[in-house]
C-alpha cells in the first residue's frame, strides 16, 4: 500500500479487512504505523466473532475508523456507507429533515436516501445510504419511499 501511494498526490486512504487476528500482530501494527506515517488515512474492518479489537484499533488512524461486522454479507451492505463516509467532502446530513430523532436527506439517486443518526448533543454520529424498494423513489416531503409515479425526480432514468 505504501509503495502504491508513494507517487500519489491525491488523498490516501487504506482499508484493511480482516477475519480475525493476524498471524503476526507486531508486523501488522508496524506496517500500519508506517502507512500512517506516510499520511495514509487507515480504516480497519473486522469481520466475524474472533476479532482482536486492540489490533484493529492499532491499524486504524482513530478508533472512529474501526468497523465491526458479523459476516461478509453485512460487510457488503456497509461498503457503500463506508465509501460515502471516506470520500464525502461535505456533510451528507447538512439540512436534513428530522423525524423521531433521525435525520433524512435525499440521495443523488432517486431510489435511495440518506439516514442520519446524531448523538445527544446533535453531533452527527453516522449516516447510512438506504435503498428504496423496487418501483419506488424517495419522497423527502413525506420522509418515505413512494411509488415512482407519485415522486418527481429530475434524475429518473
Amino acid at each position: 500500500m505504501i509503495q502504491m501511494f508513494s507517487n500519489s498526490s491525491s488523498s490516501k486512504v487504506g482499508i484493511v479487512i480482516t477475519d480475525g487476528k493476524s498471524s503476526s500482530t507486531s508486523a501488522t501494527l508496524t506496517e500500519a504505523k508506517n502507512a500512517k506515517d506516510q499520511n495514509i488515512n487507515m480504516f480497519a474492518i473486522g469481520v466475524g466473532t474472533n476479532i482482536d479489537n486492540q489490533e484493529l484499533n492499532g491499524i486504524a488512524s482513530s478508533t472512529g475508523q474501526v468497523l465491526l461486522v458479523a459476516n461478509y454479507t453485512l460487510l457488503a451492505q456497509q461498503i457503500k456507507s463506508l465509501v460515502d463516509e471516506i470520500c464525502e467532502t461535505t456533510n451528507p446530513c447538512d439540512g436534513c429533515k428530522m423525524a423521531n430523532g433521525i435525520g433524512y436527506n435525499p440521495h443523488t439517486d432517486c431510489d435511495k436516501y440518506i439516514q442520519c443518526e446524531f448523538t445527544a448533543n446533535f453531533t452527527l454520529h453516522q449516516h447510512h445510504v438506504k435503498q428504496c424498494g423496487y418501483g419506488t423513489f424517495w419522497n423527502q416531503d413525506k420522509l418515505t419511499c413512494n411509488h415512482i409515479g407519485n415522486v418527481a425526480c429530475d434524475k429518473a432514468p
